[in-house]
C-alpha cells in the first residue's frame, strides 16, 4: 500500500509525505518520506536492480 499523507491544522500545514507498507494505517512505527526522499530511494533501487541483472553477486556490494 502506498499513501500520500499531509497533516494540516488550522494554523499550519506540514509538507506531504509518502508512506509505504502492507499493515494497518495507524501503525506507530510508520514513517513518511518526502517526494525528494522517494526519488532518491527509487534511484537507488533502480541501480540495485541494474547491478543484480548485470550479474554482480559478490558479498556486500553497495550501489
Amino acid at each position: 500500500m502506498v499513501r500520500i499523507e499531509q497533516y494540516v491544522t488550522y494554523a499550519a500545514a506540514c509538507p506531504p509525505v509518502i508512506t509505504c507498507g502492507s499493515s494497518y494505517i495507524d501503525e506507530p512505527d510508520r514513517e513518511g518520506l518526502t517526494a525528494d526522499e522517494v526519488e532518491d530511494l527509487v534511484g537507488a533501487l533502480q541501480r540495485a536492480i541494474a547491478t543484480l541483472r548485470a550479474g554482480s553477486d559478490g558479498p556486500g556490494f553497495a550501489v
